[in-house]
């Protein structure tokens, strides 16, 4: 077995045609929210629900370019998970609500191309690339159990959540902050079992090295959120305490993924300035 920690190619036959969609459509959708017409698989509406799109694609677009940049499986082991639940659900999603969509275009063959490979292709990546994995080194940090704990109890909660939007849209649609319809609150959901995967991992991946290069881009997914919905107030109903709530969480969220990795990488820096100690 090959334990070099590289990614195989497939990830970057897989994950360098996405980094180029979601570069380009994940800043459009964020700042042409209502012309999804004109150059998406299918109408959103509100806008607000294009801005949730666009600012987890724009994400995604951040953390591909990173994963490939780093080349090291330990730190694409978790992103891959998350990614292939992500997709399962929006293939699901996608065969559900066909309707919504404009068939027989090209963005929509696309679309659909993307979601039905990903579910396949992902975990024969996983599967590759296991060998390569070369366990905790000597100079990896791990994170305290604490802090493992802690993200397991918050991704347990979102978790909740997350599956309230993908198999009860109408009950999402009564508490939600702006106008939902079934396939965004899938779609939404879908993202939420993205970050609730990657909280969850951290029960089995303590691992640094597998989240240290992704929280400086969760901290501006969630500013993004946190400033765009100042754009589209008139979205949000104020009579539901989530349109409040939704303002705090995305606050929240942001300052504490951009806190976390401030922490966590000034004490991974000092660990790794102190001489590596060999036990004879």
């Amino acid at each position: 077995m090959h334990k070099d920690d590289r990614l195989v190619p497939l990830v970057s036959f897989c994950f360098a045609p996405l980094a180029v969609l979601t570069a380009i459509f994940g800043p459009l959708l964020v700042l042409f929210p209502d012309s999804t017409q004109n150059y998406w698989a299918w109408e959103i509406k509100p806008a607000m629900s294009t801005v949730w799109l666009g600012a987890s694609y724009a994400f995604g677009s951040m953390a591909i370019v990173t994963m490939l940049a780093v080349r090291k499986w330990r730190a694409a082991i978790v992103p891959i998970i998350a990614t292939w639940i992500f997709s399962l659900v929006v293939c699901a999603a996608t065969l559900i609500h066909l309707d919504r969509f404009f068939l027989g275009t090209v963005n929509f063959y696309v679309w659909f191309a993307i979601y039905i490979l990903l579910p396949v292709v992902l975990p024969v990546i996983w599967w590759l690339n296991r060998t390569h994995d070369p366990g905790p080194q000597p100079r990896d940090m791990l994170l305290s159990r604490t802090i493992a704990m802690a993200a397991a109890s918050v991704g347990v909660v979102f978790g909740l959540l997350s599956l309230v939007l993908v198999f009860s849209p109408s009950t999402a649609a009564a508490f939600w902050p702006w106008t939902l319809t079934p396939l965004m609150s899938r779609i939404i959901g879908a993202w939420l079992l993205f970050i609730v995967t990657g909280l969850l991992s951290m029960l089995f991946e303590r691992r640094y090295i597998a989240y240290r290069y992704y929280l400086p881009p969760a901290a501006l997914w969630f500013a993004i959120f946190f400033v765009a919905s100042f754009f589209h107030m008139d979205n949000f109903d104020f009579s539901r305490p989530t349109a409040s709530i939704w303002f705090a969480l995305t606050a929240i969220a942001s300052l504490s993924a951009l806190g976390s990795f401030l922490l966590m990488e000034s004490r991974y820096r000092a660990q790794q300035s102190q001489p590596l100690v060999s036990i004879p």
